[in-house]
């Protein structure tokens, strides 16, 4: 049968019992890290939020046995991710079915009916002849017909039968994006030229200064149009592309990791538009470098052909991970200069934990640095800015003006800015405490 309840307990057991003996699953490491980076823009407030509630997502996760079932490369939480409403697991928005705690009650329920007394009380039917009525072979019989007669709709339409694809006859150019809980009306979703001009009218909006919870609500619905009628082409490519770009000149990085994980798919199609391939593959690297996560960068080099890793931009950024790794500021902040727009406002995501381990160094290497290198070393723009951070972490106070210009007093600051250091990269367990 396809719906074997002991065995989805058996192996609820065996995933929870591995949560407890081996490490945690990758794609949650990354989660949690890529939330706290993320957290960093949020304001005060929000960030207490924050702590609240992916502290009760784990919680949620561990309770539920769910920490390896749950899909966390989706997940997403309210106060970072604006079409999440409320704290749940990303795999329990599909349950299929109520598990048999929840599905004794009704028949408890049942039972009294039967009886004729709704209304006054009786003894309780013992739990051991309310299991043996619910794995009767009559009940066992009436449950498997309700799974083939009444099946749960299932979000993922990508697993509708592949030679039956679905053809929409929608022609509104504009659609906002609804979360399928049931199989997809064809008269709801856009055929491959509606949805043409979707992205232009969209492209238009965008260098008129749409507002990027409209653009991005409606990227989504193309994105989901495109993917219930399975097409995969250079049209795909060139949306997810898009997408990606916008959200990278929004931070926000839930939706560029999800299209650039779709890309990175969509490259490995054979006769697909690729030209841009070489410039994904490089925020990917960028992107793990948010939390350091210096196996992803390896897990992206060694994917990667010997030709493929020297392309420029690939190679700019394996550049950045190195100079990252070993600490060398000075080489990090030269590249960062040089990063193109996109990947630039990437790495401006982390940047202010850089310019503090970069600083950090420079305390406990020197006694009095002219603040005009500082702002050359750490890739500031003009002094206005440089003294914008410093003020921002309080640093101010360490800046001494001299006959000869400002100077940093790196001497008096280096306790400080070792406590600012350590605040940013703080390390936090699997379970988002601090």
């Amino acid at each position: 049968m396809a719906y074997n309840t002991v065995e989805a307990k058996s192996s609820l057991g065996t995933k929870k019992a591995k949560t407890q003996d081996s490490e945690w699953p990758a794609n949650l490491r990354e989660f949690v890290n890529t939330c706290f980076v993320r957290s960093k823009a949020l304001k005060a407030a929000d960030k207490s939020v924050f702590d609240l509630q992916i502290k009760q997502l784990m919680k949620m996760a561990m309770d539920q046995g769910k920490i390896w079932e749950n899909p966390w490369e989706v997940q997403k939480l309210p106060v970072l991710d604006k079409d999440c409403h409320k704290v749940e697991l990303a795999c329990g928005k599909y349950e299929r079915a109520p598990t048999v705690g929840v599905a004794m009650e009704p028949l408890k329920k049942r039972a009294r009916e039967d009886n004729g007394t709704r209304d006054t009380k009786v003894p309780r039917v013992a739990p051991a002849l309310l299991a043996n009525d619910m794995f009767s072979q009559d009940k066992l019989k009436q449950r498997g017909a309700r799974f083939v007669t009444e099946p749960s709709p299932t979000p993922r339409v990508e697993h509708t039968d592949p030679d039956r694809p679905l053809i929409g006859t929608c022609k509104d150019l504009e659609k906002r994006y609804l979360r399928l809980t049931s199989a997809p009306d064809p008269a709801r979703v856009r055929p491959l030229p509606v949805l043409k001009k979707t992205l232009a009218l969209l492209l238009t909006k965008h260098a008129e200064g749409a507002t990027y919870a409209y653009l991005c609500d409606q990227f989504k619905s193309l994105r989901q149009d495109l993917t219930v009628q399975h097409i995969k082409n250079d049209f795909t490519v060139l949306v997810y592309e898009t997408h990606a770009r916008i959200a990278v000149e929004n931070n926000d990085l839930g939706e560029f990791n999800q299209c650039q994980s779709q890309l990175k798919v969509l490259y490995a199609v054979p006769n697909l538009r690729a030209e841009n391939r070489f410039e994904f593959v490089a925020y990917r690297v960028i992107y793990h470098l948010m939390t350091q996560d210096y196996t992803d960068v390896y897990s992206v080099r060694a994917a990667l052909g010997a030709s493929d890793a020297r392309e420029p931009q690939v190679a700019h950024a394996f550049a950045l991970a190195r100079a990252q790794q070993a600490n060398d500021y000075h080489t990090f902040f030269r590249l960062y200069r040089a990063t193109n727009t996109y990947g630039r406002r990437l790495v401006e995501v982390f940047l202010e934990r850089e310019r503090l381990m970069a600083l950090s160094i420079m305390a406990h290497a020197y006694r009095v640095l002219p603040c005009a290198f500082i702002l050359a070393e750490l890739g500031f723009t003009d002094e206005s800015e440089l003294a914008a951070y410093l003020t921002k972490f309080n640093l101010q106070a360490f800046v001494e003006i001299g006959p000869a210009g400002s100077v940093f007093k790196c001497g008096q600051a280096k306790l400080v800015v070792d406590d600012l250091k350590n605040s940013q990269f703080r390390k936090v367990d699997i379970k988002g405490q601090v």
